[in-house]
C-alpha cells in the first residue's frame, strides 16, 4: 500500500490548471520576504498545499523560496535555485501555510525572463 489515508486529512487534487497562478510581474523581486496571500485559491481549512512552477533566468544561483508566514527557520522552507543560465529549470513542492493561507515568498535580484507557478492541490 502506498497511502494510508488518515482521520481527518485529505489531498484535494485541484483540477486542470490552463493559466498559472502567479507570473513574475505578480511578485516583488528584491531579495526580501514578502507575503503573498493565497486566500483566493485555498480554503480556509486547508494546511499545506503543492506548488509546480517553472522559471528562465540569466545567471546561475538565482532562487525562489516560500515558506509559512511568520517561520524563520532553515528548514521550513521550500527553495528552488537555477543550475544553469538561460534554460528552464521546473520545481514541485509541498508547503504548509498558516490559517489565512498566507505564505512568504524571497526571489534573488536578477532578470528572471519567465517565473510562473501554480497550485496543484491542498491538504485539509
Amino acid at each position: 500500500m502506498f497511502f494510508s489515508r488518515q482521520a481527518g486529512t485529505r489531498l484535494v487534487h485541484r483540477g486542470e490548471i490552463l493559466v498559472p497562478d502567479f507570473q513574475v510581474g505578480d511578485f516583488t523581486i528584491d531579495d526580501e520576504w514578502h507575503d503573498l496571500d493565497l486566500s483566493s485559491i485555498l480554503p480556509a481549512n486547508a494546511f499545506a498545499f503543492i506548488v509546480a512552477g517553472s522559471f528562465d533566468v540569466d545567471s546561475g544561483a538565482e532562487y525562489i523560496q516560500i515558506r509559512p508566514k511568520g517561520f524563520t527557520g532553515s528548514y521550513t522552507k521550500f527553495k528552488s535555485r537555477s543550475l544553469v543560465i538561460n534554460a528552464q529549470h521546473d520545481f514541485h513542492g509541498t508547503i504548509f501555510c498558516n490559517n489565512n493561507q498566507i505564505v512568504e515568498y524571497q526571489i534573488s535580484i536578477a532578470t528572471w525572463a519567465t517565473l510562473y507557478f501554480c497550485i496543484r492541490g491542498w491538504w485539509i
